[in-house]
């Protein structure tokens, strides 16, 4: 396996996604809609505020919210994939403001058989010749994401951690259905070690990460990879078993970004017929969560996948692995495409880098208090 020179250097703040005029004024109008301050919007918004399970919503998702009741925008599961697509990145363009100060390149991974893996590396500049890395997969059901969708995801945690982060482009349902996306995550991860010291990596600091599918993978890729582990892994709000039910998805699958049919919708096209009980894809259901590397799994209050991330944290704590789980009270799933407009989701990647930099600083040993 080895890894390919670098395809294509992207400016700093760059995004390879170029829509048209009509959609740039909706995002120009619709950033100016969406940001107000956490004062104003609890004002605006204090008769509606939301309570379910003791937790009170954010203000400033309160308000996200509200526009969205006015847009009407469309449910994810109500369209056709290309165009489930095209609202996806829509909705988080108005979200995110660009971020300069990294190196961003589009690259890609060869293996031995398959296609090869685009990747797309992120490097703060000026850094150190060699540094720790983060192997990112993006959310979006293995359906809808891609490099795009979490491209100021991606250089908002890289700049914060000040590590490199390496954005792996999966392949995605339904065109590529199970464990078409599983593989090309373990094949990523491994590439990345076998030729970190070529990239300026630290071969013993990789860890990996991901929201939302990425969390997924990245459990899956500590499962398949105990022989050779990353040192450390951090899952956000996953999806953990996609052939069972709890109690978060009845009592907020509804009018709270991520629905109910959304999540069936995902898992349709991701399996495209798998065993949802594969435990590739149902990490939860693995046999063995023994000898995992340290890891911190976040859940958000909000989430009719909270329950998943959290019975996942759970059973590897049981298990014997390190964890540590930390959920968001007043968060949604999603949060980490928020951060441009949602003060809370901020503070959030500043915890995450922390994070990470603790992890890296000692080894992903989580016991000094992560």
């Amino acid at each position: 396996m080895n890894v390919a020179t670098p395809e294509k250097n992207l400016p700093g703040g760059a995004n390879q996604w170029r829509p048209t005029l009509g959609v740039r004024l909706q995002i120009a109008v619709g950033r100016r809609i969406l940001r107000l301050s956490a004062v104003r919007a609890r004002l605006l918004h204090r008769r509606r505020a939301l309570q379910i399970d003791g937790r009170t919503l954010d203000p400033q998702l309160q308000h996200m919210l509200w526009i969205q009741s006015l847009t009407r925008r469309p449910a994810l599961h109500t369209l056709a994939v290309r165009k489930a697509r095209e609202e996806y990145r829509l909705v988080r363009a108005l979200m995110e403001d660009p971020i300069d100060g990294l190196r961003v390149s589009d690259r890609t991974i060869e293996r031995e058989v398959g296609a090869a893996v685009p990747v797309r590396v992120y490097e703060p500049s000026p850094g150190p010749e060699t540094t720790p890395a983060v192997v990112f997969f993006h959310g979006g059901g293995g359906v809808i994401g891609d490099l795009e969708t979490h491209d100021f995801v991606c250089r908002r945690l890289a700049k914060l951690a000040r590590c490199k982060l390496v954005a792996v482009d999966y392949r995605l349902g339904p065109e590529h259905p199970f464990p078409a996306g599983h593989d090309d995550a373990v094949a990523a991860f491994r590439g990345v070690v076998a030729q970190a010291e070529a990239w300026g990596i630290d071969p013993e600091r990789v860890a990996v990460a991901g929201d939302s599918m990425g969390g997924n993978l990245s459990a899956a890729v500590c499962l398949a990879c105990r022989d050779a582990p990353p040192c450390f892994a951090l899952v956000i709000y996953p999806g953990t078993d996609f052939a069972g039910r709890t109690p978060s998805r009845d009592r907020l699958g509804e009018g709270l970004f991520l629905e109910d049919a959304t999540i069936d919708w995902f898992h349709h096209h991701y399996l495209g017929g798998a065993d949802p009980a594969d435990p590739r894809a149902s990490v939860l259901r693995a046999e063995d969560l023994s000898g995992l590397p340290p890891m911190h799994v976040v859940t958000a209050g909000f989430d009719p996948l909270r329950d998943d991330g959290q019975a996942f944290a759970e059973a590897v704590e049981a298990a014997g692995s390190p964890v540590e789980h930390r959920e968001y009270p007043t968060l949604v799933h999603g949060f980490m495409q928020m951060a441009g407009i949602c003060d809370a989701a901020a503070e959030a990647f500043e915890h995450f880098a922390a994070v990470l930099q603790r992890a890296f600083a000692r080894g992903g040993d989580p016991s000094s208090g992560l």
